[in-house]
């Protein structure tokens, strides 16, 4: 019996261990952070200064590990994710945070996207505090929009979140995903976007509400010429756009309002995953994304043209019946 225990004490250990190692994996938190580096170990630590992180973080200095990225030195303002699934904590994707005021160029970024362009793979974390690459939902029609969980204009922000909350309903568990990126990184962290996303029913399964590194994050907006200014503490004024982006990863549709009807966004989709769908659905958001950038963004302009369009149409079919019926009966009559 205690030859037995002695030989199976060893591989008791083994399996702690790896149950242990595999439960921190399956577990992995992490939390984008902005700060400064106070002083670099002789081991290769560094010690950061974080801005505070809404319901999560307040302003410290913490040792932390460093799993990669290049020599950092102190006095440096650096973004980067702590990992807290580590002990102690470690940094990861550590990089300069310079280009990070609103407004600002950005180097990074050498032209706008639009269709036909892949979807840029950039690494951001989501609600539930897990790395997701945007070349994951590849094999997929994603739904993209651009949004911020402080927004108090309820046709702006909390009226998309309400379409994606139709469009996953609508969805189903059909080859969908749905990405809601913040653009508010600093407040927004990942577990401000939990509360956001359960308060919306969204699913992390089919629903993302995304954050990240502040210049990660304005580097993607500025892909796609999204322009953010804070204007009061808190609130942001911002351009809208929603993009609809194929299996293949490829954008199809970059949509500069958020007034998109949400049936129309649904019949495009479908049509995307080769899928049913209405073919005037599909027309009229066609017609609208391409007026509204044919008249610069400007929304206002947009609706009153996308109307003058819609009459013509319908005084243009109007006249075809009328000359139609006029036909049938006065002349082939007489």
């Amino acid at each position: 019996m205690a030859l037995r225990s002695r030989l199976l004490a060893p591989l008791v250990t083994f399996l702690m261990v790896a149950c242990v190692a595999l439960s921190a994996s399956a577990t992995e938190r992490l939390v984008p952070v902005h700060g400064v580096i106070i002083a670099v170990m002789p081991n290769g630590n560094a010690i950061l200064r974080n801005d505070p992180v809404p319901g999560t973080l307040n302003s410290q200095s913490i040792e932390y590990r460093i799993r990669s990225g290049p020599k950092l030195t102190s006095g440096e303002e650096v973004d980067a994710l702590i990992d807290m699934s580590t002990t102690p904590w470690s940094l990861r994707h550590v990089h300069d945070a310079a280009d990070t005021v609103a407004g600002a160029a950005n180097a990074r970024v050498t032209r706008i996207l639009g269709a036909g362009d892949h979807l840029p793979d950039v690494a951001l974390v989501d609600q539930r505090g897990r790395l997701v690459h945007l070349a994951e939902f590849i094999g997929k029609t994603t739904v993209v929009s651009f949004i911020y969980t402080r927004c108090k204009d309820a046709g702006e922000c909390p009226a998309v979140t309400a379409k994606f909350h139709y469009l996953q309903e609508q969805f189903g568990n059909g080859p969908f995903h749905l990405l809601e990126i913040t653009i508010d990184p600093k407040y927004d962290t990942p577990a401000v976007l939990a509360g956001y996303a359960k308060e919306a029913g969204a699913d992390p399964a089919r629903w993302s509400l995304l954050t990240g590194e502040p210049s990660m994050v304005k580097t993607v907006g500025d892909d796609f010429n999204l322009s953010v200014v804070e204007d009061t503490p808190g609130n942001f004024l911002h351009n809208d756009v929603t993009l609809l982006v194929a299996p293949d990863g490829r954008i199809a549709q970059v949509i500069q309002t958020d007034a998109w009807p949400p049936k129309d966004v649904l019949a495009a989709s479908r049509n995307l995953a080769g899928l049913s769908s209405s073919p005037l659905r599909r027309f009229n958001l066609w017609l609208m994304s391409g007026v509204i950038a044919l008249c610069g963004g400007s929304q206002q302009v947009a609706s009153g043209v996308l109307s003058l369009i819609w009459l013509t149409l319908g005084l243009a079919v109007f006249g075809y019946l009328f000359y139609w019926t006029a036909k049938k009966i006065f002349i082939e009559n007489v």
